[in-house]
């Protein structure tokens, strides 16, 4: 796994290195499909961050962002890795078969992530990634 390699100051916090660490599709319905992506947040500050919230925007092999927003208070202690899953639900209505399809083949696939990190009382940190992940596919 390949980590954000510059390294930003926001306020008193240096930019957090987020990189994905998996994909995998958590349920398929009648409504439509949730998949879990996980990413490894390492808190490189000297303190910990006190989190309000995360908005996000993931791109897999070139396909149509999955993007949302979390509005939940966590705290990464400093100087700790932690990995954190987040639902992203997507209805049938939205144009997924592009994403499905490129799960579905197994291999090495290119993810680009990017997004806001929401801190109580504190500035917002932009974080930023390009990266590959490889995924084991899925059954078709």
């Amino acid at each position: 796994m390949l980590w954000l390699s510059a390294t930003s100051v926001y306020g008193n916090y240096l930019t957090p290195k987020i990189a994905v660490s998996h994909i995998m599709i958590a349920s398929l319905n009648l409504e439509g499909v949730t998949v879990h992506v996980s990413f490894m947040v390492a808190n490189i500050n000297d303190s910990d961050l006190n989190v309000e919230g995360i908005e996000y925007y993931v791109s897999i092999a070139g396909q149509a962002p999955l993007t949302g927003k979390i509005v939940q208070s966590e705290v990464f202690p400093a100087k700790k890795v932690r990995l954190v899953t987040v639902p992203v639900t997507l209805s049938y209505s939205e144009d997924i078969a592009h994403l499905l399809k490129s799960l579905q083949k197994p291999g090495v696939k290119s993810y680009e992530i990017k997004g806001t990190i929401f801190m109580k009382n504190e500035p917002v940190i932009p974080y930023y990634h390009r990266g590959e992940i490889k995924l084991p596919g899925i059954a078709p």
